[in-house]
């Protein structure tokens, strides 16, 4: 009857360390998907201060932003050139994002927001989950292999000594 014991022990392990390895990859595959839609949402929320902002007192508003979200922003004016946001001078720079909102300021002047965004920051995220798995592996496995014999013990030993009376 140890085989029951056995039996019992290797289907919880397998269980347990298959169940470690879907969150993990779940999480190093959802990771980008997660930022950017948050990145989209703050993008939007930005846009909002921006309309009730003046021109004059947006400085502020962009650095915060490009602070609070890593984030590379330029500006497009009404002929489609790049502008700097704190000088609204143009600027010699190429611009190639898919990011483009356009919006006006409280005095009614328009222009579109450019946000590029940075990838070193997932990037980093990334190389952190690849650096932590030996680490997490190890931790899941002793954990799991501990608390798989524990409950195979636990589970099995009754019908054992059921067994042994029959």
């Amino acid at each position: 009857m140890k085989t029951l014991t056995q039996k019992t022990f290797l289907l919880l392990l397998t269980l347990s360390l298959s169940i470690s390895v879907i969150a993990y990859v779940c999480i190093w595959l959802f990771l980008p998907y997660t930022r950017e839609n948050q990145a989209q949402q703050k993008t939007q929320q930005f846009i909002s201060e921006l309309r009730l902002s003046q021109k004059q007192e947006s400085e502020l508003l962009f650095i915060n932003f490009m602070q609070q979200t890593r984030y590379d922003i330029f500006l497009l004016d009404g002929d489609k050139k790049a502008i700097s946001p704190f000088t609204f001078t143009k600027i010699t720079t190429d611009i190639k994002s898919e990011n483009l909102y356009p919006f006006r300021f409280a005095s009614g002047e328009e222009y579109i927001l450019v946000v590029c965004y940075n990838d070193a920051l997932s990037k980093e995220i990334k190389n952190a989950i690849l650096q932590s798995v030996p680490w997490v592996a190890a931790i899941t496995i002793l954990l799991s292999a501990a608390s798989a014999w524990i409950f195979s013990r636990y589970t099995t030993r009754p019908i054992i000594r059921i067994n042994k009376i029959a």
